[in-house]
């Protein structure tokens, strides 16, 4: 069965069972950690410099596989930085370096990217790194032979393909009687201008290539500008023109398409976003993720030889949308599993979050629900969440490893705004705003170090800073507990406790009255100790306490719920976080808040205000909240609150009133409703499994399978992650009913439906289409991973056909089409695009007489 008929049959479980499960899940989860084997090294041995465009990309395509969390002890980068030097006096003196760096090093697996890094193992790898498998990728001029006399290596070649892309052009623009061809004279150029010239003549009645060589910036500049209507441009690379004069990956091409009256297309996704249409693009992203795959199934064991070098499919079809509408080429033209960059849903705005810390930590959630309480209510706004996760990965080279991450997933996107929350995500959004965000409005939020000098050169930020009130929570502390001698105040010796300090030194003038104690470089024991046995007569104010004297290291969470423990006084916090955990309350800075403020501003920027025009909000939106547990605890009365105080925890008044004899009769009354709620329950289950399922062959309905689709997209959205949907049609139905009966026939529908469902995965979904048509939906999945899938599913057909247990034969045609979120296809226009590609499948084996009757 699906997931969607398994969560049905899941919650008419008895809560017993579930709590069973749940005991033996904690403890196989256990055993497993406990027995999880030891984290494989890699190293990555990359041919070129840091900041270099291809680099960067194979590095985030590695990153997307390995994770970005990877630790630098079991990731390793080094940088050859051959484009720039590379003569053989400067190889000699790497290979002295290498081994006396590497000399006590042992890696899992090498990945080599680019040809200068892969010749170079060639020839050093027995002295270096003896016997440790290599993995490559980038390497443009591979052969076979080169791996003579070695071992353990395999990898993915990067092979441009121009007659791809030629096709395409042409296909798009049938009209065209020329091809314009812009290469340059280097090394690669002419080894690039060699790959087309062996292509061009497979096009020589159908067109006319027209080089751009030996010419200037300024004079190809014009040439472009008077090509005729009839006309194509192919740009290949051109980082130097004949004057000398030297272009960066993206210069070349957005100098030539400033000027260009007709279409652009290129062989390299580093062209795409600057001037070209697209084409069938050589990616460096693609290249790393696939090298990375390779990479893991041999640390998971699989062997080397096992492993085929991979020569094909590793490129993609890449357009960017801008282009495709200003020469008004139809996205339906385009071939069905193309990535297309810059198109947003017309009409509505775009807008990312950019969390520096991650989902499910109470204050990023905060921050979120205030962002979505404002802008989550408009239909004219799509909100997409990202999770930088740096409060459990901290450090420059996870950051490092973030940015090439994202400077790769979001050039695709076109955002209208981008909100961040919290340091980390503010200095990584500012620090490469150009880059990331080029021209894009950024608001931030529970930024604490803000200086207004971060603005200076950026007019397109504004935003809300965080800012502890410690005054007003020192007031009120001290009005509600009247007779306090003593606060003692908690705060550790990090960065944000620094801060804190100071913050508190600034208003300590102010209350003469009252002693004040810190317990700031101090151990978790020893605080736990001293606080265990303060006197009533004192009050603990509650900063953060994230690392003791020892260097542990405790979450906000675990450092209040192990302080609360021991404390019998009462405690005041700055932070909402803290609130439910053990604080008394206080005035609180809290993250819905500040989203909320940010989302409100955010508001103003989409309306046409200009962001430096919005001043930015330096008065933290903090509110006074409390925990009426704490304050029933401590004797201190609501009435007493000031205004508008939030209150957590507050009893029912019905409660409160009549204590216990109230608690017991509600319970009564419970557990009966909880009974009858129970068999009403048992009794709706079971109807709606039944509404739910074709009764013929036991999957999904149609109904239930079209809402089950909707859930798996509206995921692949929230994940980033792709969906492959398969419109299945039965060949030969109706020849079958007429022939052998209606019994057969329904036997037929049968036993398919066992095969589709044996090979599909849980959690995919599988539903009766209509009569003769399944619908299935293979999440995570690429258009050649559902191929292979299909494989399983014709083997299965085959041996129930072999077996000769009916009268029919079972024969399927089926049409693949690929969902990504970057195209926004809704529900039913993928259910019709896959119905048409089915069609034509069938179509094909008609004509080759391959369908049974």
């Amino acid at each position: 069965m699906t997931a969607y008929l398994s969560v049905l049959k899941w919650r008419r479980c008895f809560l017993p069972t579930a709590l069973l499960l749940a005991l033996l899940f904690m403890f196989s989860v256990s055993n497993v950690c406990a027995q999880s084997p030891a984290a494989k090294k890699i190293l990555v041995f990359n041919s070129y410099h840091q900041a270099y465009k291809w680099s960067d990309d194979v590095m985030s395509g590695i990153v997307s596989v390995l994770g970005a969390g990877a630790s630098s002890g079991n990731l390793q980068i080094e940088y050859m930085d051959a484009q720039r030097i590379a003569d053989s006096g400067y190889l000699k003196k790497l290979s002295e370096i290498y081994s006396y760096k590497f000399r006590d090093k042992k890696f899992d697996v090498i990945i080599a990217s680019d040809d200068p890094a892969f010749t170079f193992l060639l020839k050093h790898r027995h002295k270096l790194f003896p016997d440790t498998p290599i993995v490559f990728c980038g390497v443009n001029y591979f052969v076979e032979s080169m791996l003579n006399g070695h071992k353990n290596i395999t990898g993915v070649v990067e092979a441009q393909d121009i007659k791809a892309t030629i096709e395409l052009a042409l296909k798009l623009h049938p009209r065209t009687r020329e091809i314009y061809v812009v290469n340059d004279n280097t090394i690669t150029g002419q080894a690039i201008a060699k790959d087309l010239n062996k292509v061009a003549p497979l096009f020589k009645n159908k067109v006319a290539f027209v080089p751009l060589s030996g010419l200037s910036m300024e004079q190809i500049q014009k040439k472009v500008a008077l090509l005729p209507t009839d006309s194509l441009i192919l740009y290949l690379i051109f980082f130097e023109d004949s004057t000398g004069n030297k272009f960066a990956y993206n210069e070349g091409i957005s100098q030539i398409a400033t000027h260009s009256r007709v279409p652009i297309y290129g062989v390299w996704d580093f062209s795409l976003g600057y001037g070209i249409v697209g084409g069938m693009l050589t990616s460096g992203f693609y290249q790393g993720e696939t090298a990375a795959k390779q990479a893991l199934r041999i640390t998971g064991g699989e062997t080397v030889s096992t492993i085929p070098v991979v020569k094909q499919g590793s490129n993609r079809y890449m357009f960017d949308s801008t282009l495709l509408k200003q020469f008004k080429i139809k996205f339906s033209d385009l071939p069905a599993d193309s990535i297309i960059i810059n198109e947003s849903d017309a009409g509505r705005k775009q807008v990312l979050v950019l969390n520096s810390y991650h989902h499910g930590m109470s204050w990023a959630d905060g921050v979120n629900s205030g962002i979505s309480s404002v802008l989550g209510r408009n239909d004219k706004i799509d909100l997409h969440f990202e999770f930088m996760d740096t409060k459990r990965n901290a450090g420059p080279e996870y950051i490092q490893k973030l940015t090439q991450l994202y400077r790769y997933k979001f050039r695709g996107k076109k955002f209208d705004l981008v909100i961040v929350s919290d340091d980390d995500a503010y200095n990584l959004s500012r620090k490469n705003h150009s880059d990331l965000f080029p021209n894009v409005p950024i608001v931030f939020c529970g930024v604490n170090f803000f200086q207004p000098e971060d603005l200076k050169n950026d007019n397109l930020i504004t935003g809300v800073v965080e800012a502890v009130d410690i005054r007003k929570n020192l007031e009120i502390a001290l009005k509600l507990h009247p007779g306090i001698q003593k606060i003692v105040v908690i705060n550790d010796l990090t960065v944000t406790g620094r801060a804190n300090r100071k913050l508190i030194d600034g208003v300590l003038k102010d209350f003469h009255s009252v002693e004040f104690e810190f317990l700031d470089d101090i151990n978790m024991s020893e605080l736990e100790e001293r606080v265990s046995h303060l006197p009533s007569d004192n009050l603990i104010l509650l900063l953060s306490f994230n690392r003791d004297k020892s260097n542990n290291v405790f979450s906000y969470e675990e450092s209040i719920r192990r302080v609360a423990a021991k404390a019998r006084v009462p405690i005041y916090g700055v932070w909402d976080f803290y609130l439910g955990s053990g604080i008394v309350g206080g005035m609180l800075t809290n993250g819905f808040s500040q989203g909320e403020m940010a989302a409100k501003l955010g508001l103003r920027v989409l309306d046409g205000e200009k962001p430096d025009k919005i001043p930015v909000v330096q008065t933290s939106p903090n509110r006074y909240m409390f925990d009426y547990h704490y304050l029933n605890q401590f004797g201190v009365e609501t009435n007493k609150l000031p205004g508008q105080s939030e209150i957590i925890n507050r009893p029912n008044i019905f409660l409160e009133k009549y204590g216990k004899t109230a608690a017991i009769l509600l319970s009564v009354i419970a557990v009966i409703a909880c009974y009858i709620l129970y068999r009403r329950k048992k009794s709706r289950d079971l109807l709606t499994l039944m509404e739910a399922t074709d009764p013929l062959t036991g999957v999904l309905n149609r109904r239930a399978g079209l809402a089950y689709l909707k859930q798996l997209i509206k995921s692949a959205n929230v994940m980033n992650t792709n969906v492959v949907v398969c419109f299945v049609d039965l060949d030969s139905l109706k020849f079958v009913n007429d022939t052998y009966g209606h019994l057969e026939g329904d036997r037929y529908l049968r036993e398919a439906s066992q095969i589709l469902q044996q090979k599909t995965r849980k959690g995919d979904l599988l539903c009766r289409y209509g009569g003769d048509e399944f619908l299935m939906a293979i999440s995570n999945c690429t258009l050649g991973q559902a191929e292979r899938l299909w494989g399983k599913v014709e083997e299965s057909a085959t041996a129930f056909n072999l077996g000769g247990e009916a009268q029919f034969t079972i024969s399927m045609s089926r049409g693949f089409v690929e969902y990504n979120p970057a195209l926004q296809f809704s529900i039913l226009e993928l259910v019709e695009m896959a119905d048409a590609e089915m069609y034509k499948f069938k179509q094909k084996r008609k004509a080759e007489n391959s369908i049974p009757k």
